[in-house]
């Protein structure tokens, strides 16, 4: 992945962490975070440790934010339904715009 793309990534990541601040997790210390860790580079499981490029992503915003992450695992196909009820605050897994999204 080229510079210019993982720029424009991070800020697209970091966008969605704006949002954050007037939902439910602006009153707490952590945020509830879905992934399908399935997806190499971004976001995997190695050894048991869930890792990748959003992950790291994720980890250091929320340090920053003084926040923690509390991860849930879930099916690619749940993570936009699970943000629109609201179940978890953000959703990271490679989402990409698509024409059906």
């Amino acid at each position: 992945m080229n510079f210019r793309r993982q720029l424009l990534l991070a800020a697209l990541a970091f966008s969605g962490f704006t949002s954050l601040h007037s939902t439910a997790s602006a009153q707490t210390d952590v945020l509830h975070v879905a992934t399908d860790a399935t997806f190499p580079p971004m976001e995997y499981m190695d050894n048991g440790k869930r890792t990748g490029f959003d992950v790291e992503l994720v980890e250091a915003v929320a340090a920053a934010m003084g926040k923690k992450v509390e991860w849930v695992d879930i099916d690619f196909k749940g993570l936009i339904p699970g943000l629109i009820s609201k179940r978890f605050d953000m959703a990271v897994s490679a989402i990409y715009i698509t024409d059906e999204r």
